[in-house]
């Protein structure tokens, strides 16, 4: 990404399936997954290489300026991060670092708890306006069965 080029990306392992859908899907090459026929990979590499709608070069652009921009402190932020570890550590380990979400239950970490309570106060809304709707209905069918009453006399 740092120097612009297209991409043809053949996944075979791991996180290479997520890497190379995102690299497709931010428009910066193609991902291709074996078994795949001749005629398909040279369609695929020649679709990439002419770029006919100029929409790979556009995108291959805008990620060369991000990664270009954000590399100028690499070697600084990596070094902090080295001594960070090193001075910061206890066992082997730094909590500071972990997410908050290692110390949460799963019904916390994932905010089940919130959407049960949104679930209950919609239902609870619902459920008021649904029997409010039904007294209301009821009290207009007797008033209408009352004036149909005192009109027939």
């Amino acid at each position: 990404m740092y120097a612009g080029v297209r991409m043809v990306l053949f996944p075979s392992f791991a996180d290479q399936f997520g890497n190379a859908m995102s690299i497709q899907r931010a428009n910066l090459g193609v991902s291709i997954r074996l078994p795949v026929s001749l005629k398909k990979l040279t369609n695929e590499i020649k679709r990439v290489a002419s770029d006919e709608d100029g929409e790979i070069k556009k995108s291959l652009k805008r990620m060369q300026a991000i990664v270009q921009i954000r590399s100028r402190n690499g070697p600084k932020i990596g070094a902090d991060v080295v001594e960070e570890v090193l001075f910061s550590h206890a066992n082997g380990k730094i909590p500071h670092r972990y997410a908050a979400s290692r110390r949460l239950s799963f019904i916390r970490a994932h905010n089940i708890d919130l959407y049960l309570i949104l679930f209950i106060i919609t239902l609870t809304i619902i459920s008021i306006t649904g029997y409010v709707v039904v007294k209301i209905t009821k009290s207009l069918k007797l008033v209408y069965k009352t004036q149909r009453k005192l009109k027939a006399l």
